[in-house]
């Protein structure tokens, strides 16, 4: 949800202490990533070379849904939304109270 507000206050959250990185986020990640005890794969398939990786700790950041699914897991409930289109003709009046009902 976006927060509403009937000011000129420009920040996203109304906290009273909030900041962002000095030289962003981009800068944070790459000092992190420069560290000699971090491996960085891209344009890698995971389920290629899991077999061939040897580490202590692991942070997969693919699709979810894919790696559940290579466990054996049910199709996750929270992202199998399904959508319905439906067309209102000839309906007098309006057909809901507001353009978005939530």
């Amino acid at each position: 949800r976006i927060p509403v507000r009937n000011n000129h206050d420009g920040r996203y959250f109304s906290d009273p202490h909030q900041a962002l990185p000095k030289n962003g986020y981009t800068a944070i990640f790459e000092k992190m990533l420069s560290d000699p005890k971090i491996t960085v794969l891209t344009s890698t398939d995971f389920f290629e070379v899991r077999d061939k990786l040897q580490c202590n700790r692991l942070y997969y950041t693919g699709p979810i849904d894919t790696y559940f699914a290579d466990l054996g897991w049910p199709k996750l409930e929270y992202r199998s939304l399904s959508f319905e289109r439906v067309v209102q003709k000839d309906t007098p009046g309006y057909f809901q109270p507001a353009s978005v009902v939530n």
